[in-house]
């Protein structure tokens, strides 16, 4: 057998132990710990799967005559059914649901279904981790990584709930995954599914629309500084733009229902223009308006036509706050500034619970992140690290930076690039201190 045949068969090898090494204490958080309670987004998310199984038509539950003590009220499920197709919020983490719905109903047991299903997503996401590390920081590191990311505590409390983190974490992982793979090999097949995985993680998060453009970076370099590369730029055209074709390909049905539907070109959510609006406000520490979010917000007033119901709403909001002048705008980096650090050092969590400075919890964030930036300053000369692990962590907090939305959910998918990281970080420290007590 050939060493690059044995190369290619050692982590397909590893990958049973890494899933076995995820999936145990995935399951036995799940079946020892009670479900948290389905309120807010997640409310959101469960009704409109819900009523994707119920009608075949998608429509987050918008307006406050639905909403009572931020759940969905049953008591309004017809109403909600009778309620026009919208899209406040993408479809893509409702679909998921709605496709343990099919498979489990939508009585109780429903959320126990998500809850295990996720557990084994989550696992699935740790071996996207071994595989990355694998090939990018060694064997070594890939363990440690993958340590790291099977017993992370926010990671294993992720599975019980019914929030886009929980999918979307996944589909980012998959999309590094690929673009190493595709780094590599510059297969246009690995380009193709790139695309695929971009626009999946589109229909739960917009943000990942300019993931691939970390790739675009990385071969952009390689082309300026490999004089035959420059002469097969043809080729990397045909490869970026097969990624490109595929994500529109799969995202079109979305861009064609929402023209019907609105009348205008929109590529994402019809409430677009609200994240940012609510980010900047938290940004000066101002307060949020009600209305901005789905659960207080009137769209009757236009006609149930949610898009324009949240143009009026943001225009509104800008006429009368301090956001855009000269002064808001720097008090606004100011804020986000100061929003940052408590989102990165806070162990990541999905209930807006804070811990103070003096705990175990905010050490362990701050080892982590010790560990990370250590990891990466060893592996920063290998191009594809520094682009592909370290420039994805960044990318997550810069898009949220701009939008203002830097709280521990927000930031949690880049949270597995990071333990990544400090898996490398573990690895070059253990190997470091072998070497010095081996005997010369």
């Amino acid at each position: 057998m050939s060493r690059s045949s044995a190369s290619h068969r050692g982590p397909m090898a590893a990958l049973g132990l890494v899933l076995l090494v995820a999936l145990v204490p995935r399951l036995l958080f799940v079946a020892l710990n009670s479900a948290p309670p389905v309120r807010s987004d997640a409310s959101g998310y469960d009704a409109a799967a819900r009523r994707l199984v119920a009608t075949g038509t998608y429509a987050f539950p918008v307006g406050r005559a639905l909403w009572s003590e931020d759940i969905v009220r049953e008591d309004a499920w017809a109403s909600y059914l009778a309620m026009p197709s919208n899209a406040w919020a993408m479809p893509g983490y409702s679909l998921f649901l709605a496709g343990i719905y099919r498979l489990s109903g939508t009585g109780p047991g429903r959320l126990t279904a998500v809850r295990l299903l996720q557990a084994m997503l989550g696992a699935a996401m740790v071996a996207l981790v071994f595989l990355i590390a694998d090939s990018l920081l060694g064997r070594r590191a890939a363990w440690a990584a993958t340590i790291l990311n099977a017993f992370y505590p926010p990671s294993l409390s992720l599975a019980g709930y019914l929030l886009t983190e929980a999918l979307f974490t996944f589909l980012l992982a998959a999309q590094i995954a690929v673009m190493a793979r595709a780094a590599g090999s510059r297969r246009v097949g690995a380009y193709a599914l790139l695309g695929a995985l971009t626009a999946a993680a589109i229909y739960v998060r917009p943000v990942a629309a300019f993931v691939p453009l970390l790739l675009l970076g990385l071969e952009s370099h390689r082309w300026l500084q490999d004089a035959p590369s420059r002469r097969a730029l043809t080729r990397h055209a045909l490869r970026f733009a097969a990624c490109a074709g595929v994500a529109a390909a799969l995202l079109a049905p979305w861009w064609i229902r929402n023209a019907r539907i609105y009348g205008v070109f929109m590529p994402t959510g019809s409430a677009v223009a609200l994240p940012a609006i609510q980010g900047e406000l938290m940004a000066h520490g101002l307060a949020v308006p009600d209305e901005t979010y789905a659960q207080w917000a009137l769209p009757a007033l236009t006609g149930n036509d949610d898009h324009v119901y949240a143009e009026k709403v943001a225009r509104r909001i800008l006429a009368v706050s301090p956001l855009t002048s000269e002064p808001g705008v720097a008090a606004g980096q100011l804020g986000r500034a100061r929003m940052l650090g408590p989102a990165l050092f806070s162990p990541f969590t999905f209930d807006s619970r804070s811990y103070p400075w003096a705990s175990w919890q905010i050490a362990m964030q701050a080892a982590i992140l010790g560990l990370a930036v250590f990891g990466w300053w060893r592996h920063r000369r290998r191009l594809e690290v520094s682009w592909l692990i370290a420039g994805a962590a960044a990318y997550v907090v810069l898009v949220h930076w701009q939008v203002g939305l830097l709280t521990p959910r927000y930031l949690y998918p880049m949270m597995p690039l990071l333990l990544t990281l400090a898996g490398a970080g573990v690895a070059r420290m253990v190997s470091g201190r072998a070497a010095g007590q081996t005997p010369s």
